[in-house]
């Protein structure tokens, strides 16, 4: 019987599950200057957080932080599910999924193609690969009617559905970080969006990390409480 690539969450000595991410005194700094920070975070599996900012406050800076993507000037401590190193376990890699906005699609590739490729970045089966993609055609079905065309042929809303999808798609017990994720979206989509969000938190115990200058949005999918302020959000 082949190993599940996505065991449930590692726990510590008390049986207590580890967070998939945990910020301690976070900051990032560029050419002497702090960009954001410093933060302390922690996301346990199944749950969701946000980080409200309006541009340029370095939000998406800390998410590429988060994600491991960003190395260079950062202070304090990062842990993904109690490591503190992608490099030294890279199987982690296939735990985290992330949408980047400077680089979400592989251009050449169709939309379908792209999809596969993730389940196949992540080692799931045929079946458990067509029951995914399924999925999220079910719920971006603008993807669905769309899913021969090459990425970079994609209009702004589709190619942010797609980078989203790809994030999330085969992704379980696994840490998902979105930026912007309602950049570009019609408002029937948006709350499309929402909903399938929740359900990869909640149908396959991901956590997730999303910032946004979208307040209204980031209330609709957690309480204000779970949301960090990088700005002051709009006064009605």
């Amino acid at each position: 019987m082949q190993a599940n690539p996505f065991p449930l969450a590692a726990t510590n000595g008390w049986n207590a599950p580890l967070p998939s991410l945990q910020l301690d005194k976070t900051s990032v700094w560029r050419d002497g200057r702090r960009i954001v920070g410093p933060i302390d975070l922690q996301l346990l599996s199944g749950e969701i957080k946000g980080v409200f900012g309006l541009n340029s406050c370095g939000k998406s800076t800390l998410l590429r932080a988060a994600g491991g993507i960003l190395r260079s000037g950062i202070r304090g401590s990062i842990k993904w599910f109690g490591r503190s190193s992608l490099a030294a376990t890279p199987n982690l890699l296939r735990r985290i999924g992330q949408q980047v906005q400077s680089f979400p699609v592989v251009p050449h590739l169709s939309v379908a193609e792209q999809l596969r490729l993730v389940c196949q970045l992540r080692s799931q089966s045929q079946i458990s690969k067509s029951a995914d993609l399924q999925r999220i055609f079910d719920g971006f079905p603008e993807l669905y009617s769309k899913r021969n065309e090459r990425a970079d042929r994609l209009n702004g809303g589709s190619i942010t559905m797609l980078s989203v999808a790809s994030a999330m798609i085969g992704l379980r017990n696994g840490l998902l970080l979105l930026d912007e994720p309602t950049n570009n979206l019609s408002v029937p989509a948006t709350a499309m969006l929402r909903e399938i969000v929740r359900d990869s938190v909640q149908r396959d115990q991901n956590s997730l990390l999303v910032v946004s200058h979208d307040w209204e949005w980031l209330c609709s999918l957690m309480p204000p409480s779970q949301i960090l302020l990088l700005s002051q959000p709009p006064t009605n």
